[in-house]
C-alpha cells in the first residue's frame, strides 16, 4: 500500500505547471485536520483523538511557488483502561515556523501541490491514573520537518479549498522533561530524533484534513 501513495505522489509531481497564483500574490488561509480512534480487547480499552489547526501567510515568489510564516496548535487526548484503572493523557503542541508551497495543474479548477514545514515546536502534556494520586507532567520542545500533499479547488477568483493528508514525512527532534508525583513513573529527561509517516501499514492514511486559501 505505501508503494501506491509514493508512486502516485511522485507521478503528481512530474506534471507540467501552469500558471495559477502569480509572482508576488499574498496566500493566507488555514487548514484543519483531526482524528478519533476506539481500540477494544478483552480487558481493555483505548480512545484517543487528535487533530491539528495551521494558520499561515506567504507570499509567491514565482508564479506557483509560496513562501511564508505558518503557525500551528495540535491538541491530543488519549484514555487507557485496564483492569478499571484509567490513564487519561492530555497533551497541547505549539509550533511557529516557515513553509514552501508548489502548485501543480491536475485538471480546470483543480490542482496538486506540496508543502514543506521547519517549525520550533513546544507541548506540554499531563498524565492522570484514576488509581493514583497526583500527575506527571513532560515538557518537550525541538525542531521538526515535514511535508504535507494535498488537491486544492479554485472555488471562486480568490479562494481555494484544500483536501490535505497532513504531515505524510515527518522528521523531528525533541528534548523532553518529565516530572512526576506518581511513585510508579520516575522524572527523567530524554533527548528523541524520529521519522515518522502518516501511512498505516494495516489501514492506509491515518487521516486527512480540510483547508481553505485566500489569493490577494
Amino acid at each position: 500500500m505505501q508503494k501506491v501513495y509514493v508512486t502516485t505522489l511522485f507521478l503528481l509531481l512530474s506534471l507540467s505547471s501552469i500558471a495559477q497564483i502569480k509572482k508576488n500574490s499574498i496566500l493566507l488561509g488555514g487548514q484543519l485536520s483531526y482524528f478519533n480512534n476506539r481500540t477494544e480487547w478483552s480487558n481493555s480499552n483505548q480512545k484517543r483523538e487528535e487533530g491539528n489547526i495551521d494558520l499561515l501567510v506567504g507570499k509567491a515568489v514565482k508564479e506557483n511557488k509560496i513562501i511564508g510564516v505558518i503557525i500551528s496548535f495540535s491538541p491530543f487526548r488519549q484514555a487507557n483502561s485496564y483492569l478499571g484503572d484509567t490513564n487519561r493523557i492530555k497533551l497541547n503542541r505549539f509550533a511557529a515556523g516557515i513553509f514552501y508551497r508548489i502548485y501543480r495543474k491536475l485538471a480546470k479548477d483543480l490542482y496538486f501541490f506540496g508543502q514543506l514545514d521547519g517549525s520550533y515546536i513546544t507541548s506540554l502534556s499531563t498524565q492522570h491514573f484514576n488509581n493514583s494520586t497526583g500527575e506527571v507532567r513532560s515538557t518537550e520542545h525541538g525542531g521538526l520537518f515535514s511535508f504535507t500533499p494535498g488537491i486544492a479547488y479554485q472555488l471562486f477568483k480568490r479562494v481555494q479549498i484544500e483536501m490535505i493528508i497532513p504531515n505524510i514525512i515527518e522528521l523531528h527532534y525533541l528534548a523532553t522533561k518529565t516530572n512526576s508525583q506518581v511513585m510508579q513513573v520516575a522524572n527523567n529527561s530524554e533527548k528523541e530524533f524520529g521519522f515518522n509517516t502518516n501511512i498505516s501499514n494495516s489501514n492506509g492514511l491515518a487521516f486527512l484534513g480540510v483547508g481553505f486559501k485566500f489569493i490577494l
